[in-house]
């Protein structure tokens, strides 16, 4: 305001944690190193989902992706589901499950998700699966639209060259 320029407005999102997981890291690093290890970052593409990565690319590294059963802290398909699944209105998971392994099952809520997963009711595979099938009905929509337009598309390919696969 001194300056005579209005105050910023900060959005604050919570990070989500890299696809690899979180391991062991050396607490005693920066901040800054730490935090680049945990969360989902556009230098290591196996760590992250991109809007331009395709439906078979995305179930590849859902189903890769560190989920451990019963463990909620740290555990990026989870973020997932919290953050951008649930994190719509009305959302809900739909979990297609063999009835030997206890038939389908669905979400409404992410406490609802989250209660079933740490007892046990939930394996990590069908978690991801599930998760896998959302991620590309959010994203293939926003990546069909980016991708229509040739400029934004040319852009598109440019930015991503630079981005190590």
């Amino acid at each position: 305001e001194k300056l005579g320029w209005q105050k910023p407005i900060a959005i604050h999102t919570p990070l989500i944690p890299s696809l690899r997981g979180v391991g062991r890291m050396d607490v005693r690093g920066e901040v800054d190193e730490v935090m680049s290890q945990i969360k989902m970052s556009k230098s290591r593409p196996e760590s992250a989902i991109f809007v331009l990565d395709s439906d078979e690319e995305i179930r590849r590294k859902i189903r890769a992706a560190y989920c451990p059963p019963r463990q909620v802290e740290n555990n990026p398909i989870m973020a997932i589901a919290k953050y951008i699944v649930f994190a719509r209105p009305k959302a809900r998971l739909y979990i297609d499950r063999k009835p030997e392994y206890g038939g389908p099952v669905e979400f409404y809520s992410y406490e609802e998700l989250e209660k079933a997963f740490i007892e046990g009711k939930l394996h990590p595979l069908d978690l991801k699966n599930a998760i896998a099938d959302e991620l590309i009905k959010i994203i293939k929509p926003i990546r069909e639209a980016l991708l229509s337009d040739p400029k934004t598309r040319s852009e598109l390919e440019l930015i991503m060259h630079h981005v190590s696969r």
